[in-house]
Parts: structure tokens; sequence; C-alpha cells
């Protein structure tokens, strides 16, 4: 039952992939972590005005669709790509060179298993093929970019002359005639509507 309840409580569903309110909450404070480390005391000032957990989920749902993609191509991700990973990371490294002990030790540290980091490793992975297999199917041709470069580094030269009726009213000339024919064309305009004025007287 109370599993069953935790798993009712997501923070979003995407294509299938459950986001739980755990993993985002998880996710959010690792992203702030990281930032912290970064930024150090200025931390807050770094995150002012940032939607951070608005950001996080968008990248979780981003997440979610490519891993979802990635499983139905069935990218494949091998054991050695993840241990060669694991090795290249500075963190487990003791006098330039990957230490198995302090591997053990972080983990330990951190609450994780092996497994469950070297899964992590692993979706990470996954995700970094599928972004660098979209990127590949992105073709732009030289035309494009040609185009492009000169639509960005054209300039417009724009000269304009302002005119006002007083430019042109000594050069009109209205004749008699023309000025009774335009009336007889306009008459219904210049029409006034009839008014009656009454007297009246009481008695």
């Amino acid at each position: 039952m109370g599993d069953q309840a935790q798993q009712s409580l997501y923070a979003a569903k995407v294509d299938g992939v459950v986001i739980t309110d755990q993993d985002f909450r998880d996710k959010v404070e690792s992203t702030r972590n990281q930032f912290r480390q970064l930024f150090g005391d200025n931390v807050n000032d770094i995150l002012s005005g940032v939607k951070l957990e608005k950001t996080v989920m968008e990248n979780l749902i981003n997440e979610a669709l490519l891993r979802n993609e990635a499983n139905r191509l069935e990218l494949p991700v091998s054991d050695a790509e993840i241990a060669t990973n694991i090795q290249s990371m500075q963190v487990f490294h003791t006098e330039g060179k990957f230490d198995p002990q302090r591997y053990s030790q972080l983990l330990s540290r951190n609450r994780l298993t092996p497994q469950i980091f070297e899964e992590g490793v692993k979706q990470d992975i996954t995700l970094r093929k599928m972004e660098d297999l979209i990127r590949q199917s992105v073709v732009v041709t030289d035309l494009e970019i040609e185009k492009e470069y000169i639509y960005k580094d054209s300039e417009a030269t724009i000269r304009y002359l302002e005119l006002t009726a007083d430019n042109f009213i000594g050069d009109v000339k209205i004749t008699p005639e023309a000025l009774s024919a335009f009336y007889e064309e306009n008459k219904a305009t210049y029409e006034v509507p009839a008014k009656a004025d009454f007297k009246y007287v009481i008695f």
C-alpha cells in the first residue's frame, strides 16, 4: 500500500515515463549544490531570478524523451564504455590514476552502490549518444550558411522626404466649374436634416 501511494506521487509523466516527486526534488537539490560548488557564497545572487525548478523539470522531460527514443533505437552501451567513463572521472583519481578504493569510499559516503552508480553512468552515456545522433542528423548546407551570414550582416539605408499640404497649396487651381461639379457629386454630404420650430401658448 505504501509503495503504491509513493508511486502515485509524481511530478510529471512523459511518454509513459514517470518522473517522481522525489526524483524532481533530488535533481533540484543536486543542481543547486553544483551551483554552490561553482559560485560559493554568491550562489543566491547567481540563482536570483532563475526559475530553477522550471529549468530542472524541462531538463528531466527532455531526458525522458531522449531516453525513450534511445530505447526504441536500441542504442548500445557496453560495459567497457561505462568502465572507461568512470575511470576518467577525476574525482576518483589518486595521484593522477583511477583509485578503486577511493571509488568505493566515495560511493559509500553518498549511499550509492556500484550497480546504481554505474546504471546512472550508462544512462548518461545513452543520452549523450542520442544527442550526438540528433546533431549529426541536422544538415546545414553551405548555401544556407551563406544566406544566414548575408542576412545577419546586411544593412539597409532608408531615405525619406517629408511633405505637407503647404508644399502644394500654391499649385492648386480651383475653378468655379470644378467647384460646382464637386458639389453636385457630393451634395448628400452637405445636406442638413430638416428642422421644425414650434411656438405654443399655454392657456
